[in-house]
């Protein structure tokens, strides 16, 4: 994504990374994950990529930090939305989401990340 940045028109925030995390759909098993960036409209799209929309929903997040377990940050996470009240709400097979600095070295083994969750009351 980071050298395919500057083909993408309309890139509203060329800062963040994004890692939309999908359902599987063929076996029911695992899920797909996109690495995207969020765009102001869909005119073209670029060679070798698609096109994904993501509703506006409520989502609960949190910051998952250099030394922290990935695992933990998560776990932390879905207990506060069962805690709270909420309820997973995975629109169209979104489970989840991070935002990345772009700026991150994505082979990082310890990175930097925003979880966000669609939930609903």
């Amino acid at each position: 994504m980071h050298r395919r940045l500057s083909d993408i028109p309309s890139v509203v925030s060329p800062e963040i990374l994004l890692g939309l995390s999908y359902h599987a759909k063929l076996g029911g098993k695992g899920f797909t994950h996109y690495a995207a960036v969020k765009v102001a409209n869909i005119n073209k799209i670029p060679d070798h990529m698609v096109s994904l929309s993501v509703p506006k929903l409520t989502y609960a997040q949190t910051e998952h930090n250099k030394g922290q377990s990935v695992k933990h940050s998560y776990d932390n996470l879905y207990e506060w939305i069962r805690n709270e009240g909420y309820q997973e709400n995975n629109v169209d097979g979104l489970t989840h989401f991070e935002q990345y600095p772009m700026k991150q070295d994505p082979y990082d083994t310890d990175p930097e990340f925003t979880i966000l969750v669609p939930v609903t009351k």
